[in-house]
């Protein structure tokens, strides 16, 4: 969640014209938020865009770096049986212990899953 969090910032930073511009675009990827509110929206860009046209957050200013997250031991899929047929097309990217980075974990999951 923390690499979806990065990379909303840095397409709202990218997107920003001025940091006082609450007009950036986002992404179409659906990964749905709830505000405190229980409004629900397709992706946290989509809520914090909100959120900045209706004042209730200051626009971006700046970016945060995205950064890949270490991955868990490949042995847990396989022993706990948790591996997925599909996966969602979100970028999450992280790397394995061999340094062979997938799209997000799930992918990884189900490539180790098809190894073992």
């Amino acid at each position: 969640m923390k690499f979806a969090t990065c990379l909303v910032l840095v397409t709202v930073a990218i997107a920003s014209a001025t940091a006082d511009d609450c007009s950036f675009g986002c992404t179409n990827v659906y990964d749905p938020v709830t505000d405190e509110n229980g409004k629900t929206y397709s992706n946290e860009c989509y809520m914090r865009l909100a959120k900045c046209q209706e004042g209730k957050i200051a626009p971006p200013s700046s970016a945060i770096p995205a950064t890949t997250e270490p991955a868990s031991s490949p042995s847990m899929w396989t022993d706990y049986g948790d591996c997925p047929d599909n996966c969602l097309d979100v970028y999450k990217p992280v790397t394995d212990e061999n340094g062979k980075t997938y799209s997000n974990d799930c992918y990884m999951r189900q490539a180790k899953c098809k190894d073992n």
